[in-house]
């Protein structure tokens, strides 16, 4: 499995949209969508901070599971995944979580 492929299959199980990945990233969609059906190219750089990225949202499901996050509000998702990356995330019980617009 490349490295698109891997990407698109970590997002999908998290249900984490595509141009949720690329806000929080700071790509612009078209070149993550171009570059994820192998017609575009992105800099190595990039392609890190997207995996960075999709590693931290997967902490952040992860830490409020069983409950269901909604992936699609970058403001409010921000800080969650701040906490992740610092290791500062701790969860003790969730109900119900959701993180829209």
């Amino acid at each position: 499995m490349d490295r698109r492929q891997n990407i698109e299959q970590r997002a999908r199980m998290i249900k984490l949209p595509m141009d949720s990945l690329a806000k929080l990233s700071m790509v612009s969609t078209a070149m993550l969508s171009r570059w994820l059906r192998g017609i575009g190219n992105m800099s190595e750089d990039a392609i890190r901070t997207v995996e960075a990225y999709l590693a931290d949202c997967e902490a952040v499901v992860a830490a409020y599971a069983p409950a269901e996050l909604k992936l699609n509000n970058i403001s409010a998702l921000r800080p969650l995944l701040d906490a992740a990356h610092t290791g500062k995330l701790t969860v003790t019980k969730v109900e119900a979580v959701e993180v829209t617009t």
